[in-house]
């Protein structure tokens, strides 16, 4: 099995999980990142800043696995801000329409605020 560069930093603040990825991720990945996304939840975490600007490649895989998360954290009624400052990573999320779905946001800092003010997606 192919081995891709990547890594996950977990950090537990308040009732807030901050994930920080790096590097990329594809199909590979996938069992770890939803193992890592599933234990927050396990943990009593809904509420996910998760943030991509250290990433350099992200496939479909990576957008199902948020995707499933979306669902799950809905069930809890948290949510998810994704960090994303590079446009062609930005871009995937445009094309396929889960911006419209997902809290994208430029800076952490962003992300939490948006979170605290209650933003909501396009689409909820």
């Amino acid at each position: 099995m192919k081995e891709t560069a990547h890594h996950i930093k977990r950090k537990n603040q308040g009732q807030r999980v901050y994930f920080y990825l790096e590097g990329e991720f594809d199909i590979y990945c996938y069992p770890e990142l939803k193992k890592e996304f599933l234990e927050a939840i396990d943990d009593g975490y809904y509420n996910f800043i998760i943030d991509l600007t250290k990433v350099t490649y992200i496939d479909s895989t990576f957008l199902g696995v948020v995707g499933s998360l979306r669902k799950k954290t809905r069930e809890h009624r948290g949510k998810i801000g994704l960090v994303i400052q590079d446009k062609n990573i930005r871009r995937v999320f445009e094309i396929t329409g889960l911006d419209r779905i997902l809290l994208i946001y430029k800076t952490d800092r962003e992300a939490e605020e948006g979170l605290d003010r209650g933003d909501k997606p396009m689409h909820n």
